[in-house]
């Protein structure tokens, strides 16, 4: 025979799931608070962030203040801040105590998040005890007198000359050619700079030459012949402007087949100094031409 449920039991029940998914959400034994990977002030997504754009407000003329209220509004930071947010707190303490512009509302806070976390510990497992010193060398830092404010300047950042369509040719010290196909471009507005950057796929590689451009056109780009991994290569150039003299091409302009299909790919990274690419980066790149391979139909 069914029995009727009480209040109580009711009450019990709703206790009960309520329970079980704080449980849920709370990050696992051993687990670090989501968008880090590391127990240093800077290894999460926020207080690298904050650092990158105080750098640049301040660069651009903002006084500490100005950079401050503004990061504060615009990232809607709390105060007091809550339990994960304390992570941006002192990644914007740490910043500004370095370049020698204390705020001193943010090192406060920062210096309250510190003892907030040694008394409840956001990490846990074998990574508490080391993030514990981390907090208490940061809490020395901030405590201590700042360095003298030293100048901060604009970071370099992708400024693009290429177009989507291009076929890009380089050569390798080794002479051997290969062509970069650009697929889209991609912009962000910063506080004092605009970025602009040209996203390629690896295409082909010559033998050592590549073929005209027209048949260039016609095949299909290779794809990573890595065991499980059977995508194009999507290549993003650290400062593309980099990419100038002898050893650099653009044999033509092709629209790219499907633009959006260019969005997914394997990322590979390459950085360009003083006209081409430095010899470990040549390197890299001749370890992933041995694996790649022209997709068959």
């Amino acid at each position: 025979m069914l029995r009727r449920a009480t209040s109580s039991s009711i009450v019990v029940a709703i206790l009960c799931v309520v329970a079980l998914a704080a449980i849920a959400a709370a990050p696992a034994q051993g687990a670090e608070p989501r968008g880090t990977w590391g127990v240093g002030v800077f290894d999460n997504d926020g207080a690298l962030d904050l650092r990158a754009d105080f750098r640049e407000l301040v660069a651009a003329g903002a006084t500490p203040d100005e950079a401050t209220d503004r990061l504060i509004a615009e990232n809607e930071l709390s105060r007091p801040p809550d339990r994960y947010e304390g992570l941006d707190w002192l990644g914007l303490a740490v910043t500004q105590w370095r370049l020698g512009r204390v705020v001193d509302h943010v090192r406060d806070t920062a210096l309250r998040v510190i003892e907030r976390e040694l008394a409840r510990p956001l990490f846990r497992g074998p990574d508490r005890r080391r993030r514990a010193a981390v907090l208490m060398r940061t809490r020395e830092q901030l405590t201590s007198p700042a360095p003298a404010p030293r100048p901060v300047r604009l970071a370099p950042v992708a400024e693009s000359p290429f177009r989507p369509g291009d076929m890009l040719r380089y050569t390798m010290a080794s002479g051997r050619q290969v062509a970069f196909w650009a697929m889209y471009e991609t912009r962000y507005q910063g506080y004092a700079t605009l970025t602009v950057d040209t996203v390629f796929r690896l295409h082909a590689i010559g033998d050592p030459e590549l073929p005209p451009l027209e048949v260039l056109a016609q095949q299909a780009s290779l794809v990573s012949g890595s065991p499980g991994w059977r995508r194009p290569l999507q290549i993003h150039f650290d400062l593309p402007q980099n990419a100038t003299g002898p050893a650099w091409t653009v044999i033509g302009n092709v629209p790219f087949p499907d633009p959006d299909d260019g969005r997914t790919g394997d990322f590979r990274f390459l950085g360009i100094e003083q006209g081409r690419l430095p010899r470990v980066a040549e390197l890299q790149l001749e370890d992933w031409l041995s694996q790649a391979r022209r997709p068959t139909p």
